[in-house]
């Protein structure tokens, strides 16, 4: 179902990776929902999350270019849209 959250939890018994599955029926995609689950020692998973980033660093505004540019050129740029800085008559 679009939008619908769910949520499972389980106690591994043995390390490695594994495929999973969907075991709901909850759309027209429900044979592409698949993935894989790593199983990792306590050391290993804490060796590997000292390695990710924090939200608030993967969410910290990208700086790129001159900082004479305006903000939004700034945020076009990070995004990687490519903006033309005249609009036709026809847009305005």
């Amino acid at each position: 179902i679009p939008g619908s959250v769910t949520y499972f939890w389980f106690t591994p018994t043995r390390t490695g990776t594994f495929q999973v599955l969907c075991a709901e029926l909850c759309g027209q995609g429900h044979p592409l929902m698949h993935g894989v689950v790593v199983v990792d020692t306590e050391q290993e998973y804490l060796a590997w999350l000292g390695q990710q980033q924090t939200f608030a660093q993967l969410s910290a505004p990208q700086q790129s270019g001159s900082a004479n540019q305006p903000p939004g050129k700034i945020m076009a740029s990070n995004l990687g849209v490519a903006a033309n800085s005249k609009l036709s008559r026809s847009a305005q």
